[in-house]
């Protein structure tokens, strides 16, 4: 599955990373969130982020995870799926989880 662009990233608190290849990436603010990708947080670090259907991730220190699926509001079966690997976070609803509710 190819990865593609489901958000953008609205505030960063300390360092966030992402993976690409064998490369450790720094993110900055606006950077493009897409599937597929390992982000993570370091110490005292918080990293929000905003996706397309208006869902806010508040992820804090020492996190890990992946968004291994999105499927917009305008898709036949709209959800997501985000895996941690570990950390903590707090997730505000958008669109997509107001729909199976």
């Amino acid at each position: 599955m190819q990865a593609k662009v489901i958000g953008y990233v609205e505030e960063i608190k300390g360092n966030a990373f992402y993976k690409e290849s064998d490369q450790t990436i720094e993110l900055d603010l606006l950077d493009e969130i897409t599937t597929e990708v390992k982000f993570f947080t370091q110490n005292d670090s918080t990293l929000s982020i905003s996706l397309d259907d208006g869902t806010i991730l508040i992820i804090y220190e020492n996190s890990e995870f992946l968004i291994s699926s999105f499927n917009n509001i305008d898709t036949v079966s709209p959800g997501f799926e985000i895996i941690f690997s570990k950390g903590s976070f707090i997730i505000e609803t958008g669109e997509i989880p107001k729909l199976t509710t």
